[in-house]
């Protein structure tokens, strides 16, 4: 999209603002992973993780370096590019991991897995380590590899992301409507 999909501006507010509305109520603290643009999410109060062990190596090492730093014993992973997310996305994740005895539970949105919406324990980070160590920095070969729970969602209009600018304006129409 040319710049980072956090920064965009959707109803004249950056995209990421949207997804910290539906978070910041379900969740203790909020760590932004990023690569660049750190000063302009610190702007907006968050606190910024680099990627600095694993720098640019993509979602999979951004949830490491979260996990290496965070101060709880799960963390709740959303993609900054989702400003629709369910308000209960916390609670309904954390029910399945716990209901399943998992250590990382997952949502599925009616048709498919949405790995970078996730609850994990911090216990993974060992794992996800070794994982990148070895090269590998698939989120969903990791995935494959791993016992985890899913979380059923019945909207998956919840979980549209923008990748286009196409997908931006249909979403900025949608949300004038719910207005």
């Amino acid at each position: 999209m040319g710049q980072c999909k956090g920064l965009l501006p959707l109803l004249g507010r950056p995209m990421i603002t949207h997804v910290l509305d539906r978070l910041e109520p379900q969740v203790d603290n909020v760590l932004v992973s990023a690569n660049a643009d750190i000063a302009h999410y610190e702007a907006l109060g968050c606190e910024v993780v680099p990627d600095s062990r694993y720098p640019y190596k993509g979602p999979l090492a951004g949830i490491f370096n979260a996990l290496s730093v965070m101060q709880t014993d799960y963390l709740l992973v959303v993609p900054c590019d989702m400003p629709l997310l369910p308000t209960d996305l916390q609670s309904r994740l954390y029910r399945s991991l716990t209901e399943n005895s998992a250590s990382i539970a997952i949502a599925h949105d009616t048709q498919r897995e949405q790995p970078l919406l996730s609850l994990l324990k911090r216990e993974v980070c060992a794992s996800i380590q070794s994982a990148l160590d070895a090269g590998e920095y698939s989120v969903m070969q990791w995935l494959s590899e791993q016992n985890y729970a899913l979380a059923q969602f019945a909207d998956p209009s919840e979980f549209m992301n923008v990748n286009t600018p196409n997908t931006l304006k249909k979403l900025e129409v949608y949300l004038e409507t719910m207005a």
